[in-house]
């Protein structure tokens, strides 16, 4: 199970995590920013994601969900070397979600369909 933070600096939407390089290169953008915007209700400015890779995944962190948020189901559309786009045809957002390189780095790989949970809060995991 891995866990993100997503931040609202200024309008736009940031992952926060450690990296070296441009900060702009973790800025959520081609229909992320807008997923994000969705789960936010246009007024938090952290939203929480963990992404559930494997059933024990599934089983623990439906329960918090369940209570403090929602899942949704991202299924991929394509990729290539600038990114892999990800189709949501449920909850808030309904879209393509466009992941840069980046989120590769993050995840060790891009995976084919990801159930994520969603929290909207200001407070930090």
């Amino acid at each position: 199970m891995k866990h993100f933070n997503f931040v609202k600096i200024s309008g736009r939407w940031f992952i926060d995590v450690p990296y070296n390089g441009s900060v702009s290169d973790l800025e959520m953008v081609d229909g992320a920013d807008t997923f994000l915007e969705a789960y936010s209700e246009g007024d938090s400015k952290v939203v929480h994601v963990m992404i559930m890779e494997n059933e024990e995944d599934h089983n623990s962190g439906l329960y918090l969900y369940a209570i403090h948020g929602q899942t949704v189901k991202l299924k991929k559309k394509s990729q290539d070397w600038l990114g892999t786009t990800y189709e949501v045809n449920e909850g808030k957002y309904r879209g393509d979600v466009w992941l840069c390189p980046v989120f590769n780095l993050l995840m060790g790989e891009s995976p084919d369909e990801m159930e994520i949970g969603i929290i909207n809060t200001n407070m930090s995991w």
